[in-house]
């Protein structure tokens, strides 16, 4: 799929997790979620395709995802 659609931007909770130091799932869940949050908004509002790499633990975390694809 990359190669015939470049540009397209992944959003994965894995890679951001791997980005901080000390990551503890206990301490570190919302921040992550967080940072999710940010890059997906940040990417559509760059009207970048996005792959959402991201677990989406309760309705509310996926009502949130949708409004922010919907606003875009």
């Amino acid at each position: 799929m990359r190669k015939n659609n470049p540009g397209i931007f992944t959003v994965s909770s894995d890679y951001l997790k791997w980005q901080l130091d000390g990551y503890n799932s206990a301490a570190h869940k919302d921040l992550i979620e967080e940072f999710v949050f940010s890059a997906l908004e940040t990417a559509c509002k760059n009207g970048l395709m996005i792959i959402l790499d991201s677990y989406m633990r309760t309705g509310e975390i996926y009502e949130r995802f949708m409004d922010i694809s919907n606003r875009y």
